[in-house]
């Protein structure tokens, strides 16, 4: 299992590109962070951190299911590892250079939300026009913490900076929780499709199949139902061959292929997108 998957099947350079999403912006001064640790005489702490990163790293790379969260137990290093290097800065203790250990990754970082404040409205008009209201306010925001972050490391003291990160943090996740998240848990949340589902369900009988067995609880808990569980083709035929009507919650792939294979009656009452999934309730009667 570990070098076969059935799902979140990834290619081993996937966590090259996903950790530094996980662990923007601090990321930026991983560089720096390093090179501070290397300057250091204190090998024990040195030897520890980077084993711990070193070794996680790459047995979850060699794995083939991949997910982002699966990095998490990385993330107490690397902070450890960025953290002990803006202590060193914020004491001000000389052991780097100030402008490539500090100035350079702060540009960078300013120049990342300047392109991203600007160009993230335009990218969500193309690819999910329902969010541009919400893009905007955001896009205009980081673009304006991109000028205020390249201003206070050209100009302002290193506490300066460090306040500034933090401002900035704190009031891009109060706005993501305040108004995003709540936007997108309409579109994410199994919470609506199952709403409507038993609208329309009242006391019928219900089942799902085709949903992956570790995502069948949200269905479990917003039906509030006692819901039959397939887990192959022949039990969902015998199902819907019932004279009563009956009802069952399935995924495109297991829809698609139960109409291919059976002759069996199905009648799509309600079709919704789940996350990335498109989700339907059946029955055997219109």
């Amino acid at each position: 299992m570990f070098f076969d998957t059935w799902s979140h099947k990834q290619p081993f350079y996937y966590y090259l590109w996903n950790l530094p999403w996980t662990f923007f912006p601090w990321i930026v001064f991983l560089p720096s962070a390093l090179a501070h640790l290397f300057s250091t005489g204190e090998r024990q702490q040195r030897l520890f951190l980077l084993s711990w990163f070193i070794g996680m790293f790459c047995f979850f790379s060699l794995s083939q299911a991949k997910q982002g969260k699966y990095l998490l137990p990385l993330l107490p290093c690397l902070a450890l590892i960025v953290g002990r290097f803006w202590e060193s800065v914020l004491l001000e203790k000389d052991v780097f250079s100030y402008k490539k250990g500090l100035v350079i990754p702060m540009a960078f970082l300013a120049g990342v939300l300047i392109l991203g404040g600007g160009a993230g409205p335009w990218f969500i008009h193309k690819r999910y026009p329902e969010f541009l209201n919400l893009s905007i306010p955001l896009g205009t925001f980081l673009a304006l913490c991109g000028g205020s972050i390249l201003l206070t490391s050209l100009y302002g003291r290193r506490r300066t900076i460090f306040v500034t990160l933090i401002v900035m943090l704190v009031l891009v996740m109060t706005y993501s929780s305040t108004f995003l998240q709540s936007e997108l848990n309409h579109y994410k949340s199994a919470k609506p499709f199952c709403q409507e589902a038993v609208r329309i369900i009242k006391g019928g009988e219900l089942g799902i199949y085709g949903i992956y067995y570790h995502k069948i609880g949200p269905y479990l808990f917003y039906t509030k139902k006692r819901v039959k569980t397939f887990y192959d083709q022949d039990s969902v035929v015998k199902f819907f061959n019932s004279e009563d009507k009956v009802f069952c919650i399935m995924g495109d792939i297991s829809l698609e292929s139960l109409k291919k294979s059976h002759t069996v009656p199905t009648y799509t009452l309600l079709s919704a997108a789940v996350g990335h999934r498109s989700v339907h309730l059946v029955s055997n009667h219109p």
